[in-house]
């Protein structure tokens, strides 16, 4: 299922025509696939980490031709719609589909207390503001 959605990422970014767009979002979930399997989660979490991962930007292209720029709040505006739309072309429950959009939708926001992910070994946890792109995993004493 990721390589499969990889592929309908990479055509639906129209390949090379903006290199920037595959090669980041390629790089984006080689370190979300990484960090995640480090940290042990559990496989739903980690297909639902790779796949935002993958599709974290995919406003990017539309909103540089709508807006003419790609600004943080326009992708988050314009993201979740896009990922529910391009995901309904894999076999992914309604749930899985919400999660995406949902982080992909607050990929760029600023983060304070109350919007922190958090999976449960060690107190450890993942920003979900952008935190597929930095991958922020700290250790606190919760």
């Amino acid at each position: 299922m990721i390589e499969e959605i990889e592929q309908g990422m990479i055509l639906y970014t129209q390949g090379n025509k903006i290199k920037h767009d595959v090669a980041h979002f390629l790089k984006v979930h080689q370190y979300a696939r990484l960090i995640g399997k480090l940290e042990h989660i559990e496989k739903r979490e980690q297909e639902i980490l790779e796949v935002a991962a993958i599709v974290h930007d995919i406003a990017c292209p539309m909103c540089r031709e709508k807006y003419g720029n790609s600004a943080g709040y326009l992708q988050e505006q314009e993201g979740p719609a896009l990922v529910k739309d391009f995901l309904k072309n894999y076999s992914l429950d309604k749930a899985f589909t919400e999660r995406v959009a949902y982080l992909v939708g607050h990929h760029l926001t600023k983060i304070n207390e109350k919007r922190r992910f958090f999976f449960k070994q060690r107190k450890k946890f993942i920003w979900e503001g952008h935190f597929f792109r930095f991958v922020l995993v700290k250790q606190q004493n919760l």
